[in-house]
């Protein structure tokens, strides 16, 4: 069955384009176009405006219709801005465009379309989709007003590869809780959100029923990938909004152009085993067995006393062990810390920060366990039992001998402490034993960290971000890269299917047909590299999905031969992300526990 992706294979008449649409680009002699969400945003009554697309701060392309006054119409909006004397103003053909603004353009069209769910507004050149669902809402008194207006975004990238990300307009009344740094908050444009689910600019002075374009510190905004529930939850999803663009693109622009996906025809599977699931459970168990393991109440009061009782009796049912309960840690055992969340500890010590050496704990907090218990506890147990093989240098959850690796494997990750750049290595011997070291750039050391500083920085030069290292026991060295692909369910099918009353798409025939995107882990070889992608389990029975399946890339570093085939059971584990299969080898996950607790550590010093 093949794969439907995120890239864009587009069908386009450039004729009945140019003969609908006059296409123009403006560019600026400045170094960028001041004031230029101004000239995007504002309304005007001399064109119709189809769409905007701004590609960077010197210039952006216009799309209006057809007119033959166009261009001169276009010059006196510009001139009526104090900055407009800065611009230049060309007419294009559509083809002259490279195919992915134009796609860019005409996405950024079905703003002046309707949707009886949706909101679509084009603003400084992007497209905007809102759910009336996603609004955040604050009641003082008697009155409820929206706070927060978050929004999905669509943007097509190189190689025709269309992004969606999460933005969130906040009210102006929240301006005390963002921090301002690269711009005044008087520098930030203003928008008023409209009864239609639509945001337009607001020209004048802004009030407090304004929103700009920012997140308030330490928040973000949710919106899952995928949820099958009901027809409802579907189209409040990302996969449920993408439908509906795609759906109106194909009918707004019928005989003009349309769009569908590319898919991956050829790929193999490694199906997650129900083994590896029970060895897992079996080995928690086990290790859970040979050490005590200790609820800690930090709270002292009715509702933590009976929240622990709660957690001991799932730890019974879940695992056949009986944890004790009390006030104090357990140096060799294994403690789990019930504390309040970071919100309660504002001015006061946070326990979250307390750092005891040589104890192993895992802070659960009182207000935002989930309710999805039989995966918090699970997530809860794996987390301790990391941090406890941290503290012994040995991994316990993974049986590593069974690799049968006949040397060390590497493991190393970037990462930035106190702004500078420094190297974490985790060396992993054949019996599953390891060490853990930092590399910095120091006169003994500067030759091994200048040769993996320019992995990094050879990345960064062809615009990819490096995931991780990985030397084998030969000493080829391979290279995790991050893509901007991802893996599309059936989501038409899925559509088709709720609409129809079929919820029951959540059994393993069902999930294979309309979800095998998203599954399992997949791989396959384009050229000399290897690509592949990990999510939910294939018989899982959970009707949400958060997070979409990313396609990354493997390559071999100079002449190193790649060893996918070697690392590939270490993808195959659920203890790094319950529910789901990890996304990179599982060894990274305990590099970023150890350095999250070396941060504290020299922080506390």
């Amino acid at each position: 069955m093949a794969i439907q992706t995120n890239k864009i294979e587009a069908e386009i008449n450039y004729v009945a384009l140019d003969n609908k649409y006059d296409f123009f680009v403006l560019t600026t002699t400045e170094k960028y176009i001041k004031g230029g969400a101004m000239i995007l945003d504002a309304p005007s009554s001399i064109l119709r405006v189809q769409a905007i697309h701004f590609t960077n701060g010197k210039c952006f392309f216009v799309m209006v219709f057809k007119s033959a006054d166009n261009k001169n119409k276009l010059k006196e909006l510009i001139q009526s801005y104090s900055e407009g004397r800065y611009l230049t103003i060309n007419q294009l053909n559509s083809s002259d465009l490279e195919e992915k603004d134009l796609l860019q353009l005409l996405i950024n069209g079905l703003s002046n379309s309707r949707n009886p769910l949706l909101g679509f507004s084009n603003l400084t050149g992007h497209l905007y989709c809102f759910h009336p669902s996603w609004l955040k809402h604050k009641r003082t008194g008697s009155q409820e007003e929206i706070v927060k207006v978050p929004c999905i975004e669509f943007h097509v990238v190189d190689e025709n590869k269309l992004l969606i990300d999460v933005r969130t307009f906040s009210s102006v009344k929240l301006r005390n809780k963002i921090t301002f740094r690269k711009k005044k908050f008087e520098e930030y444009p203003k928008y008023s959100f409209a009864t239609n689910n639509t945001l337009k600019r607001i020209t004048e002075s802004c009030d407090d029923a304004s929103y700009i374009l920012r997140q308030t510190d330490g928040a973000k905004t949710e919106i899952p990938f995928l949820d099958i529930l009901n027809t409802e939850k579907f189209m409040q999803s990302k996969m449920g909004v993408l439908s509906a663009v795609i759906e109106q693109f194909n009918k707004v622009y019928v005989g003009e152009a349309s769009i569908k996906f590319s898919s991956i025809d050829e790929y193999k599977r490694i199906d997650h085993k129900k083994k590896a699931e029970e060895e897992n459970k079996s080995r928690v168990v086990s290790i859970l067995k040979q050490n005590k393991i200790r609820i800690v109440d930090q709270i002292g009061n009715g509702y933590s006393e009976e929240f622990c009782k709660t957690m001991s009796r799932l730890l019974e049912r879940k695992y056949g062990i009986k944890p004790s309960l009390g006030t104090r840690l357990s140096k060799n055992g294994l403690n789990i810390v019930l504390i309040h969340n970071a919100a309660y500890y504002i001015d006061v010590e946070d326990p979250h920060d307390v750092v005891k050496s040589n104890y192993a704990i895992q802070h659960v907090t009182l207000e935002d366990f989930s309710n999805s218990a039989e995966f918090a506890i699970a997530t809860v147990v794996n987390e301790l039992i990391i941090k406890d093989d941290l503290r012994s240098g040995k991994i316990s959850l993974f049986d590593w001998k069974r690799l049968s690796f006949q040397g060390d494997f590497i493991f190393g990750t970037e990462v930035v402490e106190n702004e500078i750049k420094k190297y974490l290595f985790m060396r992993i011997h054949p019996d599953g034993s390891f060490v853990i070291h930092k590399c910095e750039f120091d006169l003994f050391s500067a030759n091994e960290y200048m040769k993996y500083a320019k992995i990094y920085e050879d990345a960064k030069v062809a615009s990819e971000t490096v995931r991780g290292i990985i030397s084998d026991d030969k000493g080829n060295i391979n290279i995790i890269k991050d893509t901007d692909w991802f893996t599309i369910p059936n989501i038409n099918c899925i559509k088709s299917e709720l609409e129809k009353g079929n919820t029951k798409i959540r059994g393993k025939e069902a999930r294979m047909r309309f979800l095998d995107a998203i599954l399992d882990i997949k791989w396959f070889q384009n050229g000399e590299d290897v690509f592949y992608f990990a999510n939910d389990i294939g018989d899982g029975m959970r009707t949400l999905v958060q997070r979409a399946a990313n396609i990354r890339k493997i390559v071999a570093h100079e002449n190193s031969e790649l060893f996918f085939d070697k690392i590939s059971p270490l993808f195959d584990v659920t203890f790094v992300r319950n529910g789901q299969l990890t996304v990179v080898p599982f060894p990274f996950k305990y590099l970023r526990e150890d350095f999250d607790y070396m941060k504290k550590v020299n922080e506390d010093d």
